[in-house]
């Protein structure tokens, strides 16, 4: 029942964002920081994926760095539909094996840093010439 519950919430975020896209373009999303527990919110994120995982056979790893605060404030609904974006493409694109969540804290610049791994072929080195200049650069495997 709190999947339902969760996957229900995580899909209204989605509906609102759309909702939002004229105030994303304007430059004027207002972000909603509130305290939320990391390793709850990272495993009802990686819940929401696990159906998908599953049909494919694939294992999802949670790692979450000891060093990590147990709590954070942050927009959790903005951060849960980006983390879910890169699951599922990474589930997508990964035939076997499997896909990874790396959660750490960087104290000195108060920032949550997250990498989503995953066994799947990678980018193209013949298509990285897509991403635009302030785009992180991917590599193929």
């Amino acid at each position: 029942m709190h999947r339902i519950v969760a996957s229900g919430r995580a899909l209204l975020a989605v509906v609102n964002d759309i909702l939002d896209f004229s105030k994303l373009e304007a430059g004027q999303v207002e972000l909603d920081a509130q305290p939320f527990e990391i390793a709850r919110f990272f495993e009802e994120t990686l819940a929401l994926v696990s159906d998908a995982a599953e049909t494919k056979r694939l294992d999802l790893k949670l790692e979450i760095d000891a060093e990590t605060p147990i709590a954070l404030a942050a927009d959790s609904g903005r951060l849960r539909q980006v983390v879910l974006n890169l699951l599922n493409n990474a589930i997508k694109f990964t035939d076997a094996g499997a896909v990874g969540l790396k959660v750490s804290h960087d104290a000195r610049a108060d920032r949550l840093e997250i990498a989503v791994s995953d066994t799947g072929c990678g980018i193209p080195v013949d298509r990285l010439d897509r991403c635009s200049s302030g785009s992180p650069r991917w590599t193929g495997r």
